[in-house]
């Protein structure tokens, strides 16, 4: 390993990229063995780097110059794809990130003292279904932030987000909203977005909030800080058989598709015959509902109360 000191802090070392943290970092070791991480290097690869910040976990290493390329590295898909915190492994093959996961979950059944043979193949969502997104604003600008950044990266086209979203995106520009810092949870609901907004500023005015509703297009229903200010209709998520309303900010699977391959395997993995189900950190009901439909006796427990109230009124 060669190091190089340079001035602005840091050190430049050439490392080897021996596996993927658990993160999505490239992981390498220093000599006196402490993790080295390394945002967008790969198993594989040789990299010239300068060491950054340090932590409980490790060092991190910001890529200088790629010197050895892993066979499993592709062009990213996605044009947002390096400064954009939403997506850290745009750049590795599909097949050794599917790989990776596996082994991840399989570690994790381990350590919990199931056999992981257990462990079925990884169930890939479709490309933009994601119907929630957190999203930041500053300033006009709205978008995620830049990992490891307080820089706002705009939204060029996401390949993961459902159209919906980045329709809000693009409406947002036009809109007349605060500059300071907020935080925006959209979720795509049938009835039409679902907005929960949070920050140090306060809920706009009536005739402002009409203002802002008009310029982002259908929107279902509006909350700043908690508090509701506007519902035009109710936001339900359909959970199959029931549709409880969407409580503000509340849990809920990413997408359509990830939720239905998680209700399928928990009623494959559940016995029909089975009398009496416990569904623990039930959220809104994603499992206790399909469940309860097929005919067990299901207790349904949560600790968010907005959850489980929306599930009992359903």
């Amino acid at each position: 390993m060669r190091r190089n000191h340079r001035k602005g802090g840091g050190q430049q070392l050439e490392v080897q990229i021996t596996a993927m943290g658990a993160r999505g970092d490239g992981l390498a070791m220093l000599e006196d063995g402490t993790p080295l991480f390394v945002p967008h290097a790969l198993p594989r690869e040789l990299v010239r780097v300068r060491t950054a910040a340090r932590s409980d976990a490790g060092v991190r290493g910001d890529v200088i110059e790629l010197l050895q390329d892993s066979p499993d590295r592709r062009d990213p898909p996605c044009p947002n794809f390096g400064p954009c915190g939403g997506c850290q492994l745009q750049h590795w093959s599909p097949a050794a990130e599917q790989a990776w996961k596996e082994d991840l979950v399989r570690a994790a059944v381990a350590r919990a003292g199931f056999d992981p043979a257990c462990v079925q193949e990884l169930v890939r969502p479709e490309l933009a279904l994601r119907r929630r997104a957190r999203f930041v604003s500053e300033g006009g600008k709205i978008g995620f932030r830049e990992r490891r950044g307080k820089a706002i990266s705009g939204l060029k086209g996401c390949l993961t987000l459902e159209p919906a979203l980045l329709d809000f995106a693009a409406a947002f520009k036009g809109a007349k909203v605060p500059t300071s810092t907020l935080e925006w949870t959209v979720t795509s609901t049938a009835a039409g977005l679902d907005i929960s907004v949070r920050g140090k500023e306060e809920a706009p005015s009536p005739l402002e909030v009409q203002d802002l509703i008009h310029a982002l297009g259908k929107v279902a229903r509006l909350s700043w800080n908690g508090d509701l200010v506007l519902e035009v209709d109710a936001p339900r998520v359909d959970l199959g058989g029931l549709s409880p309303i969407l409580p503000p900010g509340g849990f809920l699977q990413p997408s359509n598709g990830g939720q239905a391959a998680l209700q399928a395997a928990v009623l494959a993995a559940v016995p029909e015959d089975a009398d009496w189900v416990a569904d623990l950190y039930c959220g809104l009901g994603t499992f206790a509902i399909p469940l309860a439909a097929r005919g067990h006796r299901v207790q349904a427990l949560e600790s968010y109360e907005p959850s489980i109230a929306a599930l009992d009124a359903a």
